[in-house]
């Protein structure tokens, strides 16, 4: 004889005693999936399609710039050390004087990165009436103590710091055993939260006084 057992089922076995059962995530009990989250620098358009917002090549930080296709961390270090040595870049086309960044690198990183005009960074970041002009001029002619004496009450105003720190770089490189454009750019560097130029700018300061002494 046979004997009708029913359908066959399994039964789950139960969980641990204390255990609750893991409750699945809130967009599968309302039957959405998650959505994902755009890539940094990326916005979408009307007819949504992706649109790159360029970064300011003088503003972007070390993360951002190790972020971007072809880059890494070493090369983002190099572009931080060159913009910090040489002052704000003026065109992309600069990049090309940075070690290790190609004609290839240069082309690829137009997609990603854009630069303000000269004019531009002169607005912004120099006030009306500011010396700089002067500073420019009394180096030109030698007289590096007035120069110095001129920028000094700017540099402690904070104003204009990169254009400042770039300029005594420059003046630098002619009259390497200047003490004053030394201290100055100690003075700049320490007022730009550049901690590291500013002890290396007192320290060739201090070399220069001691030697002269």
């Amino acid at each position: 004889e046979t004997v009708d057992r029913g359908p066959l089922t399994v039964e789950a076995e139960p969980s641990a005693e204390g255990e609750a059962e893991p409750s699945p995530p809130e967009w599968v009990l309302e039957g959405e999936a998650p959505e994902e989250e755009a890539a940094p620098g990326v916005s979408w358009d009307a007819a949504g399609e992706p649109v790159i917002e360029k970064l300011d090549l003088n503003q972007a930080s070390l993360v951002q710039l190790e972020r971007l296709p072809g880059i890494g961390f070493r090369l983002a270090q190099a572009i931080v050390n060159y913009r910090e040595a040489n002052g704000p870049f003026r065109s992309l086309d600069e990049l090309g004087n940075v070690p290790g960044i190609g004609p290839m690198t240069t082309a690829e990183l137009r997609n990603f990165l854009r630069v303000e005009a000269p004019s531009d960074i002169s607005r912004r970041r120099r006030p009306t009436g500011m010396p700089l002009p002067d500073a420019e001029a009394a180096i030109a002619s030698g007289s590096l103590a007035e120069a110095a004496a001129i920028l000094e009450p700017v540099i402690r105003s904070g104003a204009a710091l990169d254009e400042i720190i770039h300029l005594l770089k420059q003046a630098l490189f002619t009259h390497p055993r200047s003490f004053e454009l030394w201290q100055a750019l100690g003075d700049a560097c320490l007022r730009a939260d550049r901690l590291e130029e500013a002890l290396d700018a007192y320290n060739q300061a201090e070399e220069i006084l001691a030697s002269n002494g």
